[in-house]
């Protein structure tokens, strides 16, 4: 009985038509075309070619269509390139690519984007990098010191975030500084190996670290002997000037001058002694010009023995001296009132 049921079984089968689906309509190349799939659209024109007896025309058109969307496409791009969107402006022109044809105008956009994209995240990490070492290197000592004794779950966490940042910045701290140490500026390169080697010390660093280190001393060094020497020249051009202006009688540039010499801090016994003289100097000069007014006054001269005395006081003002100028001053005064009433009084 089995047997007849699986020979029935099987002559129906063997009667049953198969109904296969219909394959689904490919799509033509116009289709492709408004699509900007233009490499799939002249794949099946090419295949239709036999048969299609305007094919360069319908080539070209094809060929017209994918030119314009490049241009469309590469003006896109420019503009997301403006707004230092390159991630999307990449992404944009490498699906693009696909579907157009070959173009050295799009390949040499795409390189320039790429430039353009390693330049900004390079600045990026310039003012990244410097900022985040300093985070680190602040928080580190405490962070290992709290990982030996940590119960808590979240410090736990928040001392498995540090470690997970200090895994990834350090090798870009340590690149910033060996870069930094590339192109001599040896004090941005001392400071990032140095928070480097805190970070995770390794003899490369440690090296590097020194050589920044050195040069540093070295450069130092060199800058205190320049600075040395000019200081010297600076006081031997001040002390020459002083000795002009004591000849000139200039004795208030003199004290500048002085001033400015003993600022320098070197050669301290020679300006004292420069002081002292100086000093002398005035002091004999402020005498005889008072003692000149004092003479030019007693012989009725009141605007030399003026002219006398305001010299004396701008060297050494004295309440003396401010007394005898103010009486001579108040006498010119009166006299030049008195010299004025006869006119009105002919007027």
């Amino acid at each position: 009985m089995k047997k007849i049921i699986l020979i029935a079984l099987l002559a129906l089968t063997a009667c049953t038509p198969i109904f296969k689906p219909k394959p689904e309509a490919k799509p033509s190349f116009q289709e492709l075309s408004s699509e900007h799939r233009y490499i799939s659209a002249l794949k099946v024109l090419t295949a239709q070619r036999s048969t299609m007896p305007d094919f360069d025309v319908q080539r070209d058109a094809i060929l017209a269509q994918a030119r314009d969307y490049e241009n469309q496409l590469m003006r896109d791009v420019a503009e997301l390139a403006k707004q230092q969107q390159f991630i999307k402006a990449m992404t944009l022109i490498e699906n693009a690519q696909i579907e157009l044809p070959l173009s050295r105008e799009m390949s040499q956009l795409n390189e320039q984007l790429a430039t353009s994209r390693e330049r900004y995240t390079q600045r990026y990490l310039d003012d990244l990098i410097p900022q985040k070492a300093l985070e680190l290197q602040k928080e580190h000592a405490l962070y290992l010191a709290l990982q030996k004794s940590a119960a808590d779950s979240e410090l736990q966490n928040a001392i498995a975030r540090h470690l997970a940042d200090v895994e990834y910045f350090s090798p870009l701290i340590t690149k910033a500084g060996s870069q930094a140490l590339a192109q001599n500026d040896f004090a941005k390169a001392q400071q990032l190996l140095s928070i480097a080697n805190q970070l995770t010390p390794s003899p490369q660093i440690a090296q590097q670290l020194a050589r920044a280190e050195q040069t540093l001393s070295n450069s130092r060094k060199k800058q205190q002997v320049a600075q040395s020497v000019e200081r010297e020249q600076r006081y031997r051009d001040l002390s020459n000037a002083l000795l002009q202006s004591l000849q000139r009688r200039d004795f208030s540039t003199a004290r500048e001058q002085l001033a400015q010499a003993r600022e320098l801090n070197v050669h301290t016994d020679e300006m004292d002694n420069a002081q002292h003289l100086l000093d002398n100097i005035i002091a004999n000069y402020v005498v005889q010009q008072v003692d000149a007014g004092n003479q030019f006054y007693a012989d009725g001269h009141i605007e030399e023995a003026l002219r006398c005395w305001h010299l004396a006081e701008a060297l050494s003002p004295t309440s003396d001296i401010k007394e005898k100028i103010d009486k001579a001053q108040k006498f010119i005064d009166r006299l030049q009132q008195l010299q004025k009433q006869p006119a009105k009084a002919s007027e």
